[in-house]
């Protein structure tokens, strides 16, 4: 049975190599892997050879010659781990290699002369069943620990050259055979039942095989396999020459082409180079109509360029149109009590604080369309201006400003409506019965969250009444004016709830 299994691996050694041999087409890698057929050829050979003899020493030299082999195998995997991207002029094995072969040559040598010192095999000759009940010495394991060790650095050779592969989860196919060959060694040196009734020959060969073939799925190894049909039916013009510039392989018969429309590629490559031709004519003509269309484009954007222009200009002018519009009708009732003014020949101060007012007034409507809050700093400044044309009027202000935050302009502008109100109405006497200098306390502050703005006069200011529509202006802004009696005068109150994000100084 032993034979016929034997048989029967040589068969798939052979079919395995002749695969090989149709799929390689590198020189180098096409010799190590006949070298390595001729290995477990050899091994399974000398096998069979051995169990065809009685017990005794040549029977044991037999045993002895596996290791040749079993040490030759993963030499030659780091050769062919070598070999793999080589230029097929440079065959020979580098110069390092020579110190692996010679500690392989040293093992050898060590396990044939066994005899001599029983340090690979511990065997007890004297007995009739040394080739059953046998040890292991310190060889052994250096044997098996150089085959290990030179069969992991092929691995991790063909894993550093295998770097450019697209597909990495494809490089653990490689390290299956690995693992189940750690695995079974281990196992057969504890003398595992089952594993020990193995054929250690078979079975390394076996994991030989497997690990080669892996790599070469992997595409660690490289195969040509349908490089000859690829250059056949290519429609692209191709082709690889040595470093002679001999043809090796190529997808066109005659000369490559060589004008405006096509355009040349090569790359070097081990050996040689691999040129081919890529024609242009339709990407040239495409290119041709994308120039035409970026030249009309640009005409079409020019046109409209300029017709925006023309569109944003007119626009602008109705913007601006329409602003002095709106300017014109926010003062237009202002200006006409200005004219009336002029007419009537009204005291000069009144006319100044008038026409004061109505620029800030323009000040305040342009400023509106640019942001919703002012500064409460800045409308104290508007205050202080009317305080002091007002003093040229004998109406003498004392005013005070306590906040320093930013109010909605909508409400800066009714309190600066209703200062000038009073203060205008002060000047006019219309709520004073005594001649002579008067005088006005008003004050801007906060209190309990609170925009209040209070003016206290002597006059009777129950008499003061708004202009049209700043009533409902300021009851549209949720403010409250009332006229409160205290005692020797009587104050004006304008208050705005919900004080704006801001820091206040204190109240007024």
């Amino acid at each position: 049975m032993r034979q016929l299994v034997a048989l029967l691996f040589m068969v798939l050694i052979v079919v395995w190599i002749s695969a090989v041999m149709r799929r390689v087409m590198q020189k180098g890698v096409r010799r190590v892997s006949l070298l390595i057929f001729f290995l477990l050829l050899g091994w399974i050979n000398v096998r069979l050879l051995k169990y065809q003899m009685p017990l005794g020493a040549l029977s044991r030299y037999f045993w002895y010659a596996y290791y040749p082999f079993l040490l030759a195998l993963p030499l030659a995997l780091l050769l062919l781990a070598w070999a793999i991207d080589q230029p097929e002029d440079r065959m020979k094995p580098p110069a390092w290699f020579l110190f692996p072969a010679a500690a392989g040559v040293s093992l050898v040598a060590l396990v044939f002369t066994n005899d001599l010192h029983n340090w690979v095999f511990r065997l007890d000759l004297s007995r009739p069943d040394w080739a059953f009940e046998y040890g292991y010495g310190p060889g052994y394991y250096l044997v098996m620990a150089f085959g290990v060790a030179t069969a992991l650095a092929a691995l991790v050779i063909l894993l550093i050259k295998s770097g450019h592969i697209p597909r990495k989860s494809r490089l653990l196919y490689p390290l299956a055979p690995c693992v189940l060959l750690a695995v079974y060694g281990v196992a057969f040196l504890l003398r595992v039942p089952l594993i020990w009734k193995s054929d250690v020959t078979m079975v390394y060969g076996l994991f030989a095989l497997l690990l080669i073939e892996t790599s070469i799925r992997a595409g660690m190894i490289p195969v040509n396999t349908k490089y000859a049909a690829l250059f056949t039916h290519s429609p692209l013009a191709m082709r690889i020459i040595d470093s002679e510039d001999n043809i090796v392989l190529s997808s066109i018969s005659g000369p490559l082409r060589r004008d405006d429309n096509t355009l040349l590629f090569a790359t070097p490559i081990a050996g040689g180079r691999a040129l081919w031709q890529e024609d242009m004519t339709a990407l040239n003509r495409l290119h041709q109509e994308m120039e035409e269309s970026v030249r009309k484009l640009t005409v079409a954007n020019a046109m409209l360029a300029e017709e925006e222009s023309i569109q944003r200009a007119v626009e602008e002018e109705n913007a601006r149109t329409l602003l002095l519009s709106q300017l014109e009708a926010e003062i237009a009732g202002h200006t006409a009590r200005l004219s009336n003014m002029i007419e009537n020949r009204e005291s000069a101060a009144r006319i100044v604080l008038l026409v004061c007012y109505i620029k800030r007034r323009c000040n305040l409507f342009f400023r509106d369309r640019e942001t919703q809050s002012l500064p409460s700093d800045e409308l104290a400044i508007y205050i202080d201006e009317l305080t002091e044309l007002a003093g040229y009027a004998g109406l003498q202000i004392v005013s005070a400003s306590e906040m320093n935050t930013s109010l909605e302009l909508r409400r800066a502008t009714l309190l600066y409506d209703v200062f000038y109100g009073v203060v205008d109405w002060a000047i006019s006497g219309a709520g004073s019965q005594e001649s002579g200098d008067r005088h006005m306390l008003a004050s801007l502050g906060c209190e309990d969250e609170t925009i209040l703005m209070r003016l206290q006069y002597p006059g009777d200011v129950r008499l003061f009444q708004t202009e049209e529509g700043l009533a409902g202006a300021i009851a549209s802004a949720g403010g409250v004016m009332e006229v409160k009696n205290l005692g020797d005068a009587v104050g004006i109150n304008l208050s705005f709830p919900n004080v704006p994000q801001g820091r206040w100084k204190g109240g007024a």
